[in-house]
């Protein structure tokens, strides 16, 4: 299975069960969906990651839960207005709860 024509899924038991070299998505044993920002991603491909996240959140717990996207500090500032718009939009119209951390840059 792939999202968006990015690169391939592994099991849900793997943890990480998306690997691109934009982002990197996983669902944790508590069913948290995970979102580490590599590198500069549009803004419609975070919205298509979101929704399969709910999707496989809803499929192995029953419902959406929470949702982290980790975005590096130098990216922050692209993705601050259109993002947070979409965040609020979405708590407001479902159970989805989604958290934004900055992190650290990951040198390669």
């Amino acid at each position: 299975m792939t999202i968006s024509g990015e690169k391939t899924l592994s099991s849900l038991s793997d943890g990480v069960f998306l690997n691109s070299d934009r982002y990197r998505i996983w669902i944790d044993d508590t069913y948290i969906g995970h979102v580490r920002v590599i590198k500069r991603i549009n803004f419609s491909q975070i919205v298509e990651v979101l929704r399969q996240i709910v999707l496989i959140q809803r499929e192995y717990s029953g419902e959406p839960g929470i949702i982290r996207i980790y975005i590096p500090h130098s990216l922050q500032s692209i993705y601050s207005d259109n993002l947070h718009s979409f965040i609020g939009f979405a708590q407001v119209v479902s159970n989805i709860s989604i958290e934004v951390r900055e992190t650290e840059e990951i040198q390669f």
